[in-house]
């Protein structure tokens, strides 16, 4: 499966259309979106010390302040940027425990979104979306915090998409056969696949978020 190019790459993209006048048109209206899962860049968490996590939570945080600074300077309005979900709460994880709970792990997001925030709190033009709060309310089995929102998917943790081969993906073909299994009913399950929330997933994260949004877009 092709990789999508990472951050860095798509910015760096964008900055050429800038240059070439292809999109400068609405430039000073627009809204950028930092959509970060994590999985790329903390896949080896599980074997690093916590003074390891630091520095890499460090670097990746700083890597997208960059690109954020980036992106203003070139002239976009407003950037929203995704705080880092619950990674110990997405299948990729939970996978060994079955399902049945999150991993308990949970340093990699903790000082990402500690770092992150630390790095685009003083900008008025950022606006950090808090996925992990809204993520673990949904997904977390048995969250005393989470009210109704924790009665909302019968599937918390269970992919809709699942992959035969753990080290997979979803929609993986092999000699012409499908070697993943897809549930017939997604909109009980919060996540499609290993990361990534269904669209009933996502449509009950923005209901969460969206007054949130508005208000940063109208100020």
């Amino acid at each position: 499966m092709r990789e999508a190019p990472n951050f860095g790459t798509q910015v760096d993209k964008f900055r050429r259309l800038v240059k070439h006048g292809i999109i400068n048109k609405d430039l000073k209206d627009s809204v950028a979106l930092i959509a970060f899962s994590g999985k790329r860049d903390y896949a080896r968490v599980g074997s690093m010390t916590n003074a390891q996590i630091d520095a890499l939570a460090q670097k990746v945080t700083s890597e997208i302040a960059n690109g954020v600074e980036q992106l203003l300077e070139l002239g976009v309005s407003k950037v929203l940027v995704d705080a880092l979900p619950p990674l110990g709460c997405t299948p990729w994880l939970s996978r060994p425990n079955d399902y049945g709970s999150c991993d308990g792990n949970h340093q990699a997001t903790s000082l990402h979104n500690a770092h992150l925030l630390d790095k685009l709190l003083k900008n008025e033009a950022v606006f950090m979306l808090d996925l992990k709060t809204v993520f673990t309310d949904f997904a977390m089995p048995d969250n005393p915090d989470a009210g109704s929102r924790s009665k909302k998917f019968q599937f918390k943790l269970q992919p809709c998409c699942e992959s035969e081969d753990q080290a997979g993906y979803c929609g993986q073909m092999e000699n012409g056969k499908a070697v993943y299994t897809k549930c017939s009913k997604p909109d009980k399950h919060f996540y499609w696949d290993d990361m990534n929330p269904t669209q009933a997933g996502w449509k009950a994260v923005m209901k969460e978020l969206e007054n949130p949004i508005k208000r940063f877009l109208e100020t």
